[in-house]
């Protein structure tokens, strides 16, 4: 099975958020723990160049702003990497 990088920023880098947010996108329960198992253990420390940090974006669950990114020339985004079956 082939793997893939995931470039988190924000609340994304926060485990207990993914699976909030899996959960609420109908995946499989009895798969959630499993990845969010395995994005712990594959987390590093990521930059995604040629991007920033914006506050463009309306969270309805949050009930506010929530952060967001767009591309932006030398700036940079720094986050998490995981690593994840493509699946």
């Amino acid at each position: 099975m082939d793997r893939v990088l995931i470039f988190a920023y924000g609340s994304n880098m926060n485990p207990e958020d993914v699976s909030n947010w899996l959960k609420g996108s109908d995946y499989d329960p009895q798969r959630i723990s499993k990845l969010i198992e395995n994005l712990i253990k594959s987390a590093k420390v990521g930059v995604l160049e040629g991007y920033e940090l914006v506050w463009n974006y309306y969270s309805s669950t949050r009930g506010g702003g929530a952060v967001n990114i767009q591309e932006r020339v030398r700036k940079e985004v720094w986050g998490v990497t995981y690593e994840a079956d493509e699946e």
